[in-house]
């Protein structure tokens, strides 16, 4: 999405419209560490995030702590929940030698339920309109780590669907607050009530088709504006449990080639 976004003007001259985000938008939401500085900055309550530089930052965010990429860690890849400062230190030099830069980041317990939630904002500056899923994080399959008192989700968004209203207006401020024009995905925690993000995709989901199925086709409707400037109307969202599955297939050795 990166790479896309920064080549926008490229494609346009060969009259490519990228359909995304702004440049500005995605480079500044691809970096977790400029991401909860400019939301702190903004007024928006998120978790304690630093860059991982010493022991000091550790004990700054405390302990436990999540220890990630500031980018690319899209589906929790190298996310780690640490209960001490040395186990910290250690994600971090395992992120730092693979050559990303280690951030700590205040630990959220998911009491409160963990939701991702989808604001489609148009290039106008509109909100479109936003869809919210409280994830169920019972099913392994939804689960990256568990144990030692602390839970981390996986990529694989799975959970239940309904109006939210309250959370999701909400994600629509932080959207509007951002600048956002185009598909933003907010992950967060609630804490006392309050919508808590510890990681914003400034991109379409991957529980985009789930949220088709339950009447929200995000995709459809940023290309209806683009294309006719149709504006979207009232949507009506159908409650219930969205899932996930994995489905065993056979293949015969003669279909084989």
């Amino acid at each position: 999405m990166a790479l896309l976004s920064s080549a926008s003007t490229q494609l346009a001259k060969h009259g490519i419209h990228l359909v995304a985000n702004t440049p500005d938008i995605v480079q500044a939401f691809s970096d977790k560490a400029m991401t909860f500085e400019r939301l702190s900055h903004a007024g928006i309550a998120v978790p304690r995030t630093m860059i991982i530089l010493g022991e000091l930052d550790i004990l700054a965010v405390g302990l436990p702590c999540i220890v990630k990429p500031a980018t690319g860690s899209g589906g929790s890849v190298s996310v780690f929940f640490a209960i001490t400062s040395d186990e910290a230190m250690i994600y971090a030099d395992f992120i730092r030698r693979s050559g990303n830069v280690p951030i700590a980041q205040e630990y959220i317990p998911e009491d409160e339920g963990e939701f991702t939630i989808g604001v489609l904002s148009l290039p106008n500056g509109s909100i479109a309109g936003s869809i919210a899923l409280k994830r169920a994080l019972d099913a392994k399959l939804s689960v990256s780590y568990r144990g030692r008192g602390g839970l981390v989700s996986s990529g694989y968004s799975q959970g239940h669907i309904d109006d939210y209203a309250f959370l999701r207006s909400q994600a629509e401020h932080i959207a509007e607050t951002i600048g956002s024009r185009g598909p933003i995905n907010i992950q967060g925690r609630v804490k006392n009530g309050v919508l808590i993000p510890f990681e914003i995709n400034p991109r379409f989901s991957a529980s985009t088709y789930l949220r088709a199925l339950a009447g929200f086709n995000e995709i459809d409707l940023l290309l209806r504006f683009m294309a006719f400037e149709e504006k979207p109307g009232p949507m009506s969202i159908t409650p219930g449990w969205y899932l996930r599955s994995l489905t065993e297939t056979y293949v015969p050795d003669s279909q084989i080639k």
